[in-house]
């Protein structure tokens, strides 16, 4: 689940849902990503979902 949850409600949600499936969390991951690196990708994806081409990209 990626970035679940955001809120209490997501939170109170995942609960009931791990309550009714008889399940529980194992573990907990929390990824550090350099903020540059993530504004560069999320730029690359704006730039394909408008249909252009990325750089490098000779498709």
């Amino acid at each position: 689940m990626d970035g679940l949850p955001r809120t209490v409600f997501q939170a109170a949600a995942l609960d009931d849902v791990l309550l009714i499936e008889e399940r529980e969390l194992s573990c907990v991951l929390e990824l550090k990503v350099d903020e540059r690196t993530l504004l560069d990708r999320i730029l690359a994806r704006a730039v394909q979902a408008k249909g252009q081409r990325r750089a490098g990209e000779t498709r």
